[in-house]
């Protein structure tokens, strides 16, 4: 099982996403630009982008959007476009003396292991895709927490012009500690005892909120005789033992709590038990419509000098681990996460080592796309020691 490095480990490099890197001028004297560029060139064939209602979206511009949405490029006789969406970058970290600048061409910190360059995709006429005769580029809804980087570029046969960026981000409740903390849509919180978080408010917008675990679901499934929908009150496919509804809990203004706005917008988060998975959600309603919805989760923090002890939560499409180590040496071993479909039977299963050092947390993120997996599979997460004993009891998600 591939999990994400905890921060601050030893590397040069660190890939993030599945794109490749490709070269940007991160400084003049070490990375000579794919292209020449004429001025008047790039004056006539800078990429020019849309929204659906033809308002031009600004070069290096960021749009809210509630889901996936169009754009368009405006075209230019004799400019072929090419675009991508730049998920992935790579991070440099400085490698060197700590101090001793010598022969580094990046700039300060000269500290081992500080960030010190960010190397992003950028399109080109071989890795982007074109975009076609009607100029139309779909832009995908952006995850919870993540932005969409559009970059586009024009060719005028094998000459390149500047390449165009907007930034698409999920339109969310912005949630607050009052300050600078922003609990992030879908997100988990570690916390040692009862807080309190704000909503920053919208104009002409009430909110509800509930707590709970995750969303609660009912599968129905079709029980009658295959191919005889008599008595049926659901509609197909009416084939025994088939699921043909999924009934969930959903927001409503009479059962879910109002937040006042006399109170500052103000919700109290209560202290979680030990191993509770305590999930604030949260509603926007716009008159009798529900506009948007909020989630971010809260567990129980373990306090420094307690007990060690391993948690899992899910965080979007994935499963993040956590071991608190607050005894006098390193705990190492594997962390194990399996997947059992309906039946029982097991669908996936992956694993990865982890060193936790004496008195220290770490955090793992699992490398599986939750999505790809029915909502009515099992996840369980194990830690096992190096000989493959548990050093805590399982977690099942």
């Amino acid at each position: 099982m591939h999990f994400e490095k905890p921060t601050g480990f030893s590397a040069r490099w660190r890939k993030r996403g599945y794109r490749r890197a490709v070269s940007i001028l991160v400084c003049a004297a070490m990375i000579i630009p794919l292209f020449c560029l004429s001025p008047a060139w790039a004056a006539d064939y800078t990429p020019v982008v849309t929204d659906e209602n033809g308002v031009v979206l600004a070069d290096g511009g960021k749009t809210i959007i509630r889901g996936a949405t169009d754009v368009f490029v405006a075209p230019e006789a004799g400019a072929v476009y090419y675009y991508t969406f730049a998920d992935s970058y790579v991070d440099v970290y400085y490698t060197g003396a700590p101090g001793d600048p010598s022969g580094s061409i990046f700039d300060a910190p000269f500290a081992v292991g500080s960030p010190v360059a960010k190397i992003s995709d950028d399109p080109d006429n071989e890795t982007g895709i074109p975009v076609d005769g009607t100029g139309r580029i779909e832009v995908p809804a952006p995850q919870p927490g993540t932005q969409a980087v559009l970059k586009v570029i024009a060719y005028q046969g094998d000459t390149a012009s500047g390449v165009y960026t907007h930034v698409f981000a999920l339109d969310s409740i912005i949630v607050t500690d009052g300050g600078t903390q922003v609990y992030q849509d879908y997100g988990t919180t570690a916390i040692r005892d009862s807080i309190n978080v704000y909503i920053s408010p919208n104009e002409g917008t009430e909110y509800f909120y509930t707590f709970g675990g995750d969303d609660a679901t009912v599968d129905v499934y079709y029980t009658g005789e295959t191919g005889d929908p008599t008595g049926s009150i659901l509609g197909a496919s009416f084939v025994n033992g088939t699921k043909v509804l999924t009934i969930s809990t959903a927001p409503d203004k009479e059962t879910w709590t109002s937040v006042s706005r006399d109170d500052d917008y103000q919700i109290n988060v209560p202290k979680p038990e030990p191993g509770e998975q305590l999930k604030l959600k949260i509603a926007a309603f716009a008159g009798d419509v529900l506009t948007l919805q909020y989630s971010h989760t809260f567990v129980l923090d373990i306090e420094e000098g307690g007990e060690s002890g391993f948690s899992a939560v899910l965080s979007g499409d994935k499963v993040v681990a956590s071991i608190a180590n607050y005894s006098s040496s390193a705990l190492r071993g594997s962390l194990n996460l399996a997947i059992y479909a309906a039946d029982g039977k097991l669908a996936y299963f992956e694993t990865g080592e982890f060193n936790a050092p004496a008195g220290g947390t770490v955090n793992y993120t699992s490398s599986v796309d939750l999505d790809d997996y029915p909502e009515n599979s099992t996840i369980k997460v194990f830690c096992w020691d190096e000989d493959y004993i548990p050093l805590f009891d399982s977690v099942a998600l």
